[in-house]
């Protein structure tokens, strides 16, 4: 029954069952769509990117705390000391294989007397060539 003012009790019921329904549809969506635009846009992590992590979060480490020359030597800087300092997270070192890794870079002046960064990761199935340990002090 409607009175004179609008609509009665029954389209007031009906009305908000359909918006109801409606935002339940939209919120499911959004999380669908949240989590597919997630996976699309989430990097595969590999071996080659685990290096280039380790390499841009070395530069990013000598150029916040290293205030001296590097001359003709060469600087370690060890993947815990990266994550220590919130340059790398420890899910960085990690594969979409779940093979852990750790490693280092090694920061030093090139022929042409540019600084220059050359990443080593030492993983259960993966070990770049020329990988040395005793740079992590074991």
């Amino acid at each position: 029954m409607q009175n004179r003012l609008g609509f009665g009790l029954k389209e007031l019921i009906v009305y908000s069952a359909i918006l109801f329904i409606a935002l339940l549809f939209v919120v499911y969506n959004t999380k669908t769509l949240t989590k597919e635009f997630k996976e699309i846009n989430r990097k595969e992590i590999t071996y080659p990117v685990i290096e280039d992590s380790i390499k841009e979060a070395t530069l990013k480490y000598f150029d916040k705390f290293y205030k001296e020359e590097i001359g003709g030597g060469t600087i370690t800087v060890t993947s815990s000391n990266l994550v220590k300092y919130h340059l790398l997270k420890d899910e960085d070192m990690i594969t979409d294989q779940k093979d852990y890794c750790e490693g280092y870079g090694l920061i030093y002046r090139n022929r042409n007397n540019e600084i220059e960064v050359r990443p080593f990761i030492h993983c259960d199935s993966y070990e770049t060539k020329g990988y040395q340990s005793w740079r992590l002090g074991e």
